[in-house]
């Protein structure tokens, strides 16, 4: 589905950025708000400048998005989710992080779930990175405490992994 969206602008690698983007952050699109998040409207202007484009390509996207039926359907409905990666320390909880070779094979999440749970250690938040919006698609747990000896290694021996963090 997402390679069906990046069809529609084609030709228009600025525009695709943005689209990205607006999927990468949950960023919603309709008509009475513009771009926003959860209700709140953002500036054209801050996207683009965040994303280095003119900010009518911006626009020009949103209003492509808002014109198209299946499109609006999608971006009409997106919501930005908190996530605790960057407050973890701050709220005295921890940051797992997984990264794996080829994030299509399945059954990686249910292998990574199950090292947490044969070391009963409670996962507080989940993310998993689309490869569509990274490079080195990953798994980052949040968890209350640091992980049991032995769990971290045995998160590496997962024949899947590539990496595993904690910090």
């Amino acid at each position: 589905m997402l390679d069906d969206i990046m069809d529609r602008f084609d030709d228009e690698p600025a525009k695709q950025e943005v689209v990205r983007f607006l999927l990468q952050h949950g960023y919603a699109v309709d008509e009475e708000n513009g771009i926003n998040t959860n209700g709140m409207s953002l500036s054209d202007s801050d996207i683009a400048a965040t994303l280095d484009v003119d900010r009518r390509v911006v626009s020009k996207t949103a209003e492509t998005i808002c014109q198209d039926d299946e499109l609006q359907q999608i971006f009409r409905n997106l919501s930005s989710v908190p996530f605790l990666e960057k407050t973890a320390d701050v709220l005295g909880l921890s940051v797992i992080t997984v990264q794996v070779d080829d994030a299509a094979e399945t059954g990686l999440l249910a292998d990574i779930a199950q090292v947490f749970t044969d070391y009963e250690v409670m996962i507080r938040q989940a993310v998993v990175q689309d490869p569509f919006f990274t490079e080195q698609p990953q798994f980052v747990a949040i968890i209350d405490g640091t992980p049991p000896e032995g769990m971290m290694i045995d998160l590496k021996k997962l024949e899947f992994s590539e990496g595993v963090f904690f910090g």
